[in-house]
């Protein structure tokens, strides 16, 4: 269950400084959008009925089992699947936007499988 909409994790952390780690635990569901791998880190874009937010995984949070099972998530294949996503959230150092990052052993997602 989430509890947090994508519109109330922008109101919350928009604010801070860009690059910001809150140690906030959050759990968000939405439509997996995109998905970009670049090597060890993937990007993916989740939308909800309110807003849309950037998770983000690292191999060096989650593990090569971890970031492979994340990066398996497809939405060509997916279009429209619902996923779960518990992380941490933090502001993206560019733009200030609040995204989530999986923080190893307490990160997860579920769906889209």
């Amino acid at each position: 269950d989430r509890d947090r909409t994508a519109a109330e994790l922008h109101a919350e952390f928009d604010a801070l400084e860009p690059g910001s780690e809150t140690g906030v635990m959050v759990r968000v569901a939405g439509r997996l959008l995109l998905i970009r791998r670049q090597g060890k880190l993937v990007f993916a874009t989740l939308r909800d009925g309110t807003a849309a937010i950037q998770l983000f995984v690292s191999q060096g949070e989650v593990g090569e089992e971890g970031l492979a099972e994340f990066a398996r998530l497809d939405p060509g294949l997916v279009v429209h699947q619902l996923i779960g996503f518990i992380g941490c959230a933090r502001t993206r150092s560019a733009d200030r936007r609040a995204s989530a990052t999986a923080p190893g052993a307490e990160s997860s997602w579920t769906g889209g499988r």
